[in-house]
């Protein structure tokens, strides 16, 4: 998939998700994880700059798929808000699937955003940008 966010945003997100793994598994653990990213295209809880709330069967669409998923690592774009990443969290809890780590990485100046959920411990979360 192309990505259209400026580079320092994609060089911050691949730190971010390099610090959640090296920090998140333990040293010798020979247990296998899974990661998977996920544009959730406009996951928007309210209009912001001319992009439309995303339907509530839509949102259903992306925590089903999720759920199916089951991932220990999320990485999700277009993100519309903090919220949007947290009412992904809760809805995924209440069908039984446990992310006990919601990160939000703001895009400034865009309406939309990244976000990871994961069910390993994340130590820590530097936010990078490049001018």
């Amino acid at each position: 998939c192309a990505c259209t966010r400026p580079l320092g945003v994609r060089c911050a997100w691949v730190l971010i998700s390099w610090a959640a793994l090296v920090t998140g598994i333990p040293a010798g653990a020979e247990e296998l994880i899974s990661i998977a990213t996920f544009n959730v295209e406009n996951y928007l809880l309210e209009s912001v700059q001319g992009r439309r709330v995303k339907a509530p069967a839509s949102r259903r669409a992306v925590r089903d798929a999720l759920f199916e998923m089951k991932a220990d690592l999320v990485f999700l774009q277009e993100l519309g808000s903090r919220q949007a990443l947290l009412n992904i969290q809760t809805n995924l809890l209440a069908q039984g699937l446990h992310y006990s780590q919601a990160i939000f990485s703001e895009t400034p100046g865009s309406p939309i955003h990244l976000g990871m959920l994961s069910r390993l411990p994340v130590d820590s979360v530097r936010n990078l940008s490049y001018s």
